[in-house]
């Protein structure tokens, strides 16, 4: 009896003892699971991983950070912004993120909507980032873009690109630093305008700009003295009639200043067939910029069913702007562009040429051909460029930080940049890069939009039934082994 007793005592001994170690040895999987985790991204796009330049905003945050999200089930973008969420909570313990569902917990959603002055669809997510001081609030149209090609087919529009990390990480950026960029459209000379919902308007880049927690406004310059105080940035978009040399004299110590600006200019064609600059070029060739009067061709890069001047750009110079653009092979659509070169001998500034034509390319002065345009000598040769940044030589800058130093943008067309353009190739991620540069938000440069992976299996009925007859005899098979096993030991 003693015997069995000790044998009993041995037995519970070594099962406690084991499951002690296994439980041991459970907890401290657990323990390097959460402190040294690793998340892999197989999909082609990398879209559940973060960038270089969001894993920097979040590793700079040094203050918790609330991201409220008002979830909508139905959502198609539910999944990627749960995933995208969980990335930067992970990658920084200052993002808390709480969800909300108006269904489950309809008290709790009402009071968050009045504790920040919002309303919310159910049938929409709506996130706000709140840091105690200040908040920003996105909604789901600014989080994807959506493709309707397929709509008058009979088929569903669907997600074609997630723009969540964008947007997120530039609300992150701009809470953290505690200001908020005001952009100033110059308004009196024909510019195109914000508010303007026709093709050629500025409606949509509104809401693309606007969408990364920018303050855009418009901006009379004529009889002003100087440019308003907090000003991060004036846009000059297509005018058609000249400045005034006060008003040039006004950007002239704006920019002296440290200011930003970015000129929009259409080739505007005289009823002669001729071009003006409307009196800038001596004022932008202080800058070493060199404005064309022409207009830019590239039958090469061309379109079917355009005319001569519509053309694809995928040239571009060696600049922070244009190094994504570069990186993934993009490629730029522009429309009635006229020349604008960097004239490095006679400048200061630090100059570089932003996009350019193929080698084929040219600048057209003969404006008064209607068909058949053809490269003649007296024409510019290419590859033309279209585009030039200008800002301080290191050498010979301004003091200060980059964010002090002024930057200056022209560019050889503004329909790029219009409603019916916008949102045609790469246009979207030029600009929005374009706008963060010119704000000197570096860090916000390089995140573009990620490509929704929509992968499908395509199978004849042959295939599906050869699948049906597996799904169904296996768990059969499994079934009929068992019973098998079970009558062969009874006997």
């Amino acid at each position: 009896m003693e015997t069995r007793t000790k044998k009993t005592l041995v037995a519970s001994s070594t099962l406690s003892a084991g499951v002690l170690l296994a439980a041991a040895l459970l907890a401290l999987v657990n323990y390097f699971g959460w402190k040294y985790h690793k998340r892999l991204d197989w999909t082609h796009t990398r879209l559940y991983s973060l960038s270089e330049k969001s894993q920097q905003v979040l590793a700079g945050l040094k203050s918790d950070l609330t991201v409220t999200v008002f979830q909508s089930p139905g959502s198609p973008l539910s999944e990627p912004v749960e995933g995208l969420l969980a990335q930067m909570s992970a990658r920084s313990s200052h993002v808390k993120v709480h969800a909300v569902d108006a269904a489950k917990n309809p008290v709790e959603v009402e009071r968050l909507l009045k504790q920040y002055q919002t309303s919310y669809d159910p049938r929409a997510i709506k996130i706000v980032l709140d840091n105690g001081k200040d908040r920003r609030i996105i909604e789901e149209n600014q989080l994807a873009d959506i493709d309707s090609s397929e709509v008058p087919m009979g088929g569903m529009p669907h997600l074609s690109s997630f723009k969540g990390e964008q947007v997120l990480t530039g609300a992150l950026y701009e809470l953290s630093s505690g200001t908020r960029a005001k952009i100033l459209f110059t308004t009196g000379h024909g510019e195109k305008s914000l508010d303007d919902f026709a093709a050629t308007g500025f409606s949509h880049l509104k809401e693309l700009i606007g969408g990364q927690n920018l303050e855009l406004s418009s901006w009379g310059s004529l009889g002003q003295k100087a440019v308003p105080a907090e000003t991060s940035l004036v846009v000059v978009a297509g005018p058609i009639s000249p400045f005034a040399q006060p008003e040039l004299d006004v950007f002239r110590d704006y920019l002296k200043g440290g200011g930003r600006m970015l000129w929009l200019l259409d080739p505007p064609i005289a009823p002669d067939g001729k071009i003006t600059d409307l009196g800038l070029g001596p004022w932008l060739a202080g800058y070493g910029v060199k404005l064309g009067a022409n207009v830019v061709v590239d039958p090469d890069k061309g379109l079917p069913f355009f005319g001569a001047e519509t053309f694809f750009v995928d040239s571009y110079g060696s600049h922070k702007i244009t190094q994504v653009l570069a990186d993934l092979k993009l490629n730029i659509l522009l429309s009635l562009a006229r020349s604008v070169g960097a004239d490095a001998g006679s400048s200061g500034y630090q100059l570089t040429e932003l996009l350019k034509s193929s080698d084929a390319g040219w600048g057209e002065t003969n404006l008064t051909v209607q068909s058949g345009v053809k490269k003649d000598p007296e024409d510019l040769a290419g590859p033309v460029a279209v585009g030039v940044v200008a800002e301080p030589k290191e050498s010979e800058g301004q003091e200060g930080s980059p964010a002090s130093k002024m930057r200056l943008v022209v560019l050889g067309d503004s329909d790029f940049l219009s409603d019916r353009l916008v949102g045609n190739a790469s246009n979207g991620i030029f600009a929005e890069n374009l706008f963060n540069w010119l704000l000197a938000r570096d860090t916000l440069l390089g995140i573009p939009p990620k490509k929704m992976e929509q992968p499908r299996l395509n199978l004849t009925q042959q295939q599906l039934l050869t699948a049906y007859l597996w799904v169904g005899l296996l768990p059969l098979a499994a079934i009929a082994g068992g019973i098998w096993v079970y009558l062969k030991r009874r006997r």
